[in-house]
């Protein structure tokens, strides 16, 4: 059985599917994080309320249903049955409208925290190396 892709011999699959490079994630790292996030603290708190109230407007079709069997059909209620339609036909609309906002939270969480820790990266980078110490002064700048 072949694995890997480069005839079995290890390739990209041995890197990828390597069992020993599990990420532990400790409080240093969980501190280090959220100090990145924040300036984002809002945004994170907001789609986490979105993410309630999305839950919530899902719960209530079934609720909806429930009475319009049991209570509003028997009954024969038509303004109450047209209201409840009216209902059902809301729901998707404000659960799409409010899933929109949060994906938009989340891409301005997601891009701003990639930004902030490219950032940082880089800052650390350039004051380990500069271009006036190169990395390795055994090799030459130009062959000669």
């Amino acid at each position: 059985m072949m694995r890997g892709g480069s005839g079995g011999h290890g390739g990209w699959g041995s890197i990828i599917n390597a069992p020993d490079e599990r990420l532990k994630v400790t409080w240093e790292l969980l501190r280090r994080v959220l100090r990145y996030a924040a300036p984002y603290r809002l945004y994170i708190a907001g789609m986490l309320s979105i993410i309630l109230v999305s839950t919530g407007l899902s719960l209530l079709t079934p609720l909806i249903m429930r009475d319009l069997i049991d209570k509003t059909i028997p009954s024969g209620n038509i303004t109450r049955l047209i209201w409840l339609a009216l209902a059902l036909l809301a729901l998707p609309i404000v659960s799409g409208t409010i899933d929109f906002i949060n994906r938009r939270l989340n891409v301005t969480v997601g891009e701003g925290l990639t930004c902030v820790m490219s950032r940082s990266t880089r800052s650390a980078i350039r004051s380990v190396w500069s271009p006036r110490r190169p990395i390795c002064s055994t090799i030459p700048s130009r062959p000669t």
